[in-house]
């Protein structure tokens, strides 16, 4: 008798264990199934793919063919049918067919939970909708409805599994709704730029041409005074010619429409020809600029225009902000498998807070300083865009009151014998090296 009482208490406890086993099991199936089904849908910010992924995986994790998902393009704004699965007519665009859920949605709506009811579709048939929201900051900005034939209803477990793939839902929903409009406010706002920056060189070229005439001894007698107030008018006019150029190729960078035109070049002499460009300015303040260059250097495949650019660029903010009588140093040496250009000046020097900065659009850091050498803030992000194009990389270094080094990186052209046995050249790493870092150059 005790054998067998102690027989039924095993078996009633095995049992136990074996229920609790499976309760466990389920449990760690669900987690497992929404982090799963959670990964995928955060993994993309397109919008439409986004909504068309939730409700996918909304009917996979319940087990239905058929499901709608609303979506309401602003907050409180009506919920406006965006993915529709199994349904015919296609549910998006169909207001009829909409209008069968009006009353499931607005009790969902009001609730801030999900609602239930039977819907009748066109023809008569009858669906058991069941419908989540899509709660963002405590408010409905969506909703997924599913839809089960013939009376029937969505298990408790698969409510639970749908409220918490719904949390997730509207979390990655958010997301990719934000980067929509981000985006979509990005391209206006390039575009706009772009179209009044282009009307604008209409009259500059206009207003260039007549005070270049009005400045021509040979067509009009011009006093000194005169002669002095023109040359004012003409360097501002070019500094807002180059304040529409440089708008206009920041706007082509960040559209990817920057004209590039690369053949094979040496950066090397292409430093010299903006070195020689700049001769006038830095002899305005005595200062000398001296190029130092190694002998291995590689040739690059770039678009010239674009590089010396990048050159001027860098080369006209040493000059600016060196002291006069300084001397400010280009160098260039075989880095990686490219070449790496370095321009070191003795000037103020840069606040290690204020390096990354530096490359922001429109950005310049101390008033006092960078307003009285003139610039518009851009050179440095438009280099940087051209550089990386080129699949270089820019940088800086600088010690307040001991002066900056900015330097960029170019691969180099590998030659037939350095590819490896796929043929394909093997990808550089670029490396800068630190400004006190010294190389074995040759002065010219």
């Amino acid at each position: 008798m005790a054998n067998l009482e102690l027989q039924t208490s095993e078996e009633a406890l095995r049992r136990h264990r074996d229920a609790l086993k499976g309760i466990v099991e389920e449990a760690t199936r669900r987690v497992r199934t929404l982090h799963e089904l959670g990964r995928q849908i955060t993994s993309s910010l397109n919008l439409e793919q986004t909504l068309g992924l939730v409700l996918d995986k909304s009917l996979e994790l319940t087990g239905t063919a058929e499901g709608l998902l609303f979506l309401a393009d602003e907050p409180g704004g009506p919920l406006v049918c965006r993915e529709g699965r199994g349904l015919i007519p296609d549910p998006v665009g169909d207001g009829a067919l909409v209008a069968a859920f009006d009353s499931v949605t607005a009790r969902l709506r009001e609730g801030r939970r999900p609602a239930e009811g039977t819907v009748i579709l066109e023809g008569g048939a009858t669906r058991e909708a069941y419908a989540v929201p899509l709660l963002q900051e405590g408010e409905v900005r969506g909703s997924v409805v599913i839809l089960t034939p013939g009376g029937g209803l969505l298990s408790d477990d698969d409510r639970d599994l749908l409220a918490g793939l719904a949390a997730q839902a509207a979390i990655a929903v958010h997301n990719a709704t934000l980067f929509t409009r981000m985006r979509d406010i990005e391209r206006m706002k390039s575009e706009f730029v772009a179209v009044v920056s282009h009307e604008l060189r209409t009259p500059l070229t206009a207003i260039k041409g007549t005070l270049e005439l009005l400045a021509d001894p040979r067509y009009f007698p011009v006093e000194s005074r005169q002669g002095e107030l023109f040359a004012i008018c003409e360097a501002n006019t070019e500094r807002l010619e180059a304040l529409v150029n440089d708008i206009l190729d920041l706007s082509k960078l960040e559209s990817s429409r920057l004209s590039s035109h690369p053949v094979e070049t040496s950066l090397a002499t292409l430093v010299r020809g903006a070195v020689l460009n700049l001769g006038n300015l830095a002899g305005r303040k005595e200062l000398r600029i001296v190029t130092e260059v190694t002998d291995d250097l590689p040739l690059v495949r770039a678009d010239e225009r674009r590089i010396v650019q990048v050159l001027l660029n860098l080369l006209s903010n040493a000059v600016k902000f060196s002291p006069a009588g300084a001397e400010i140093t280009v160098a260039l040496r075989s880095v990686s498998g490219g070449v790496c250009v370095e321009i070191r000046d003795s000037g103020i020097g840069i606040a290690a807070e204020d390096l990354p900065k530096l490359f922001s659009r429109f950005r310049q850091l101390d008033a006092s300083n960078t307003r009285a050498a003139g610039g518009t803030g851009l050179g440095l992000v438009i280099s940087r865009g051209i550089v990386e194009e080129h699949g270089g990389r820019i940088h800086a270094v600088s010690t307040p009151g001991a002066g900056s080094v900015f330097s960029f990186w170019l691969p180099g052209i590998t030659a037939p014998e350095d590819a490896d046995e796929t043929g394909s050249a093997p990808a550089p790493s670029p490396a800068f090296p630190e400004p006190e870092s010294q190389c074995s150059v040759a002065r010219d």
